[in-house]
C-alpha cells in the first residue's frame, strides 16, 4: 500500500513537472512554486519528486546550452577572437542555464547541496576567466565574465566568495591596466630618461603637460613625474634638475594636484633646491656678495627650520658686508683727511 502511495505522488509530481513545463517561461513559474513550498513545507516528498521531475525535463534545454558554452569556450581561444562578442554570448547563455535551471539550484541549495550541472558550468567558465586574466591580460573581459558567473550563480555558496574576490582583483588589475595605458607616454618618458644624463627636462615636462591637460588634477602623472626627480636626485646625484622637474609640474598653469600631494611635492622640491644650492653656497664661501644672492636665492623655496636658518645666515653676511663696507669707508675719510690737511 505504502509503494502504491509513493508511485502515485511520484505520477503526481510528473505530471505537475509536465504541465509546468508546457509553460512559456516553465523556470519562472517553477521558481515561485518552489518558494513557496519550501517555505511551507521543506520537507515534502512531493516536493522533491516535483524538482527531480522538473530537472529530468529540463535535461535537454540544459545540454543544448552547455554545448553552446563549449563553443563560446573553444572560439575564445583562438588569439584573434571577439572577445567582447565572446563574452556578451557567454553571459547570455548564463542567463538562458539560470532561466531553466535556478529552481533546482535554489532547491539543492536548501538541502545543503550544489547543483552539479551549474557548478561544472561554473568550472569550465571560471577556467576560461583565469586563462584569459593569467595569460592574456584581457582583465576587462575577465571581469565581465566573472560578475556574470557571480549573478548566475549565487545559490553555490562554495564558490560565491571565490568569484566576488575574482571580481575584486580584476577590477582592480583592469583599472591599473587603463591607467597603464592612459600615462604610457609619460611612463615611457620617464623610463627613457632615466638612463640618459642629463635628463631632457624639456621634454618630459612637456609630454607630462600633455598629460596632465587630458587627466584635469589627476595625481598619477604627478607621481610619476615625482619618481623621475626622486630618482635624479638620490641615484644621479643631480638635484639641479630634479628640482627643475617639480618645479615645472608645479608652476604649470595646468597642474591641479590635490592639495595634499601638493604640499609634499612642494616640501620635496624645496629639499631639493637647498641641496643644489647648498654646494654652490660652499664654492662662493668667503665672497660675500655671491653667498648673500646664493642665500637670498634659497630663501625663496626654503620652509619650516631651513628658513630659519638661511635667516640666520642671512643676517651673518649682511653684518659682514655692512663691516666691509664700514671699513672702506673709514679708509675713504682717512684719505679724504690726508688730502685735506697734508694740503
Amino acid at each position: 500500500m505504502r509503494n502504491a502511495l509513493v508511485e502515485l505522488e511520484r505520477q503526481h509530481a510528473r505530471s505537475a513537472a509536465v504541465g509546468i513545463w508546457s509553460l512559456d517561461r516553465p523556470g519562472e513559474v517553477m521558481d515561485r512554486i518552489v518558494e513557496a513550498e519550501l517555505r511551507r513545507h521543506p520537507s515534502s516528498s512531493f516536493l522533491e519528486q516535483f524538482v527531480r521531475s522538473y530537472d529530468t525535463l529540463s535535461e535537454p534545454d540544459l545540454a543544448r546550452i552547455s554545448d553552446e558554452i563549449d563553443e563560446v569556450i573553444s572560439d575564445a581561444e583562438n588569439t584573434d577572437a571577439d572577445l567582447e562578442a565572446l563574452v556578451t554570448r557567454a553571459s547570455d547563455l548564463l542567463v538562458r542555464w539560470d532561466d531553466v535551471n535556478q529552481p533546482v539550484q535554489v532547491y539543492e541549495q536548501h538541502q545543503g547541496h550544489e547543483e552539479g550541472r551549474s557548478k561544472r558550468i561554473y568550472e569550465k567558465l571560471r577556467s576560461l576567466c583565469l586563462d584569459l586574466a593569467n595569460n592574456r591580460s584581457e582583465f576587462t573581459e575577465a571581469r565581465r565574465l566573472s560578475e556574470a558567473l557571480l549573478r548566475t550563480f549565487p545559490e553555490l555558496e562554495s564558490v560565491a566568495e571565490v568569484l566576488k574576490g575574482d571580481v575584486a582583483a580584476l577590477e582592480n588589475l583592469d583599472e591599473q591596466q587603463k591607467l597603464q595605458e592612459e600615462y604610457k607616454t609619460l611612463i615611457d618618458a620617464c623610463e627613457a630618461a632615466k638612463t640618459k644624463l642629463p635628463t631632457p627636462v624639456s621634454t618630459v615636462l612637456k609630454i607630462f603637460k600633455d598629460t596632465v591637460s587630458k587627466g584635469g588634477d589627476d595625481p598619477i602623472a604627478f607621481n610619476i613625474l615625482r619618481d623621475l626627480a626622486l630618482h635624479i636626485n638620490n641615484d644621479c646625484n643631480d638635484p639641479q634638475t630634479a628640482f627643475k622637474l617639480l618645479d615645472g609640474a608645479l608652476t604649470f598653469a595646468g597642474a591641479r594636484p590635490p592639495k595634499e600631494l601638493r604640499e609634499t611635492l612642494e616640501g620635496e622640491r624645496a629639499v631639493l633646491h637647498r641641496n643644489w644650492k647648498m654646494s654652490e653656497l660652499e664654492k662662493n664661501k668667503g665672497n660675500i656678495s655671491a653667498m648673500s644672492k646664493t642665500v637670498d636665492d634659497m630663501l625663496k623655496y626654503a620652509r619650516g627650520t631651513d628658513r630659519a636658518e638661511l635667516l640666520q645666515l642671512k643676517s651673518k653676511i649682511d653684518q659682514k658686508s655692512n663691516e666691509k663696507i664700514g671699513w672702506w669707508v673709514t679708509i675713504g675719510v682717512i684719505i679724504l683727511l690726508v688730502v685735506i690737511f697734508g694740503g
